[in-house]
């Protein structure tokens, strides 16, 4: 079969990246004869083929791979982009959540505390309305109370440590059914004066290990 000598074939090609005429010696043994142009300074009497197709052939193809790779590096960097860019919008998605939940958290403490304010708040209101002493049953100490709670029940010894329950079915919190919650609340009485008290109603509660708590107080006077 005929056999064909391509040194430098690729080499002249893509350094000129022009067309040009490069010649292969083609065997006789088989096929017929090709006529085409020696190269420059061969005596050989054999016929030549031209190489000057196989090189425009090459050009293409080399400019075709080559754009193929540019494709692939474009898809690799643009890939990497999307999953960097992914991986920013499900951070902020998931600190976002994170935050929502611990605002939530934080509005139901404040809740829970305002209404051990307003518990005391009415025991007092009930008082003035029946005619009682202002202050009556309203002794100095720490209570656990909820919101239908008419009368303080003996008072603990420092902090709460019974979680309040939630009711589904009403939506209030109490220590008789419910599904337990992490709060902690505790109304501390303090006398001033004869005709002054101190109301601090605290909830306690803990985020990723961390202990919360919220804090308000109010003060109630004799001015009826």
């Amino acid at each position: 079969m005929g056999q064909m000598l391509i040194v430098n074939y690729k080499k002249h090609c893509l350094r000129n990246n022009s067309r040009i005429h490069i010649f292969w010696g083609v065997s006789q043994a088989d096929g017929p004869r090709v006529s085409a142009p020696r190269a420059r300074g061969d005596s050989d009497p054999r016929k030549y083929v031209s190489g000057e197709l196989f090189c425009n052939v090459s050009e293409r193809h080399y400019r075709k791979m080559s754009c193929r790779g540019s494709i692939l590096i474009e898809s690799i960097v643009g890939i990497s982009v999307s999953v960097i860019a992914m991986a920013g919008i499900f951070g902020l998605l998931s600190r976002s959540i994170a935050i929502n939940k611990n605002l939530g958290q934080k509005l139901t403490a404040t809740y829970l505390a305002a209404e051990g304010i307003e518990i005391v708040k009415s025991i007092i209101d009930a008082n003035a309305a029946n005619g009682r002493i202002w202050n009556e049953d309203v002794s100095a100490g720490n209570y656990e109370v909820v919101y239908d709670t008419a009368l303080l029940p003996s008072a603990i010894s420092g902090e709460s440590d019974n979680p309040l329950l939630f009711d589904d079915s009403s939506g209030l919190y109490q220590y008789d059914s419910g599904t337990e919650t992490q709060f902690l609340r505790t109304a501390k009485i303090s006398d001033i004066s004869s005709d002054e008290i101190e109301v601090v109603s605290e909830v306690v509660w803990t985020e990723r290990g961390i202990s919360k708590i919220v804090s308000l107080e109010d003060h109630f006077f004799n001015w009826r």
